[in-house]
């Protein structure tokens, strides 16, 4: 889009319709065809499309962390099924028989669990935790 706007280029439909989109403020249709869903601006996108890449590369870096940002991943189905699954194959037992039991935990983690994993960043819509 640089090139094009300094006359290097071709501006094209696709990047003219970029342009257009960033400069609403919203995410170009050629971002979202290959991102998650999010109905966030596009400066709110931006930075949480950077936590996002920070939590994994910490992740690649520093192996597996205590705590997993659940509403970080793409997919979350295939993340919790592959908790279910480590631990069907750590106490053989099929995964067809488990179900995910929940604890909420008040403080701070300091180690990993022995079974399953410890999530943050999940939220509530049209209610409040109260944890009492």
């Amino acid at each position: 889009m640089e090139k094009a706007l300094k006359g290097l280029v071709m501006m094209s439909q696709l990047l003219e319709t970029a342009s257009k989109s960033l400069l609403d403020g919203k995410i170009p249709a050629m971002w979202m065809s290959k991102s998650y869903v999010s109905n966030k601006p596009v400066n709110s996108y931006i930075v949480d499309l950077k936590s996002r890449i920070n939590m994994l590369n910490d992740w690649i870096a520093n192996g597996q962390p205590m705590t997993y940002w659940l509403s970080g991943f793409f997919f979350t189905h295939s993340y919790t099924t592959g908790v279910m699954q480590n631990f069907a194959r750590k106490h053989k037992i099929p995964i067809d028989l488990l179900t995910f039991d929940f604890e909420v935990l008040v403080g701070e983690v300091t180690e990993k669990p022995a079974d399953g994993a410890y999530i943050y960043g999940l939220f509530l819509e049209a209610a409040r935790w109260n944890i009492e």
